[in-house]
């Protein structure tokens, strides 16, 4: 019986969630990475998007979810506008094209739950031919511009 005769989609649909991944855990070992964490009142974030409807195995029976990182979040900014400056020169030095990593689903759903202000869904009109990765850039590009965050 093909899809079409039972009229279900032959995929599920995306659904992307901007998100906010509290890393602040990987800078208070050090006194550069505490003090970085006093500057930015005491968390700093992964800020990036994940697609909610795809589950991932990576080497684990346990599913994992790929979040692509767009930026790194300070929990607050100062009011000092150099000061402002010169963190956010700091945060822009700290990314690297290996930000992007695999969060089991568990541990996903139990943030999701606990601090339901850092997933927001983010509603993009995809083309009916895109395909998974077009998608990806499609939403990272749309999210760079206008930040959830």
């Amino acid at each position: 019986m093909s899809n079409a005769a039972t009229n279900r989609p032959t995929e599920i649909p995306p659904k992307f969630l901007a998100c906010l991944i509290d890393i602040s855990s990987y800078f208070t070992d050090t006194e550069p990475g505490r003090e970085l964490l006093a500057k930015c009142g005491g968390k700093l974030f992964y800020s990036g998007f994940f697609d909610d409807s795809v589950n991932t195995h990576l080497c684990s029976f346990q599913p994992s979810v790929w979040v692509e990182v767009l930026g790194i979040e300070p929990e607050t900014y100062p009011e000092d506008d150099e000061a402002r400056e010169e963190l956010y020169g700091e945060l822009l030095d700290l990314l690297t094209s290996d930000d992007d990593s695999y969060y089991l689903r568990r541990d996903i759903e139990r943030w999701k739950v606990a601090h339901p202000d850092r997933f927001q869904e983010v509603d993009f009109d995809f083309e009916e031919d895109s395909t998974f990765d077009s998608r990806h850039d499609e939403v990272r590009e749309g999210l760079q511009g206008n930040p959830v965050f």
